[in-house]
């Protein structure tokens, strides 16, 4: 009995290590994300930058269901929403530089150009 015992600890835990892998993984995509367009690597409405954080977004979304907390399922149920809305437009419209240079913002005078 005991063995059998051991081995759901031994699964329980390895459960609790694979979802944290999963969250860390989600957490380092949309740290890159952030990281890459604060240094001017990647834009902010480029693809690359859009998929870091939809595939980001999804991992954290399913954490937040492992754990249950519902405001976490919410935030990143939203962002999973937008980000997958976003890149099928992407893909769709492949020429979105009409849309994109009325977003351009001049930060030394924070007016829209």
């Amino acid at each position: 009995m005991k063995k059998w015992s051991e081995k759901k600890e031994f699964d329980e835990m390895f459960e609790w290590g694979l979802n944290q892998i999963v969250a860390l993984a989600g957490f380092l995509l949309l740290a890159a994300a952030l990281g890459l367009n604060a240094m001017k690597k990647m834009k902010r409405y480029s693809v690359e930058y859009n998929g870091l954080n939809l595939v980001g977004s999804v991992l954290l979304l399913y954490y937040a269901f492992v754990l249950g907390d519902v405001v976490f399922q919410l935030v990143f149920g939203v962002w999973t929403i937008v980000g997958f809305g976003f890149l099928l437009k992407r893909l769709v419209d492949k020429d979105m530089t009409h849309e994109i240079s009325d977003l351009d913002v001049d930060s030394r005078n924070w007016k829209f150009k």
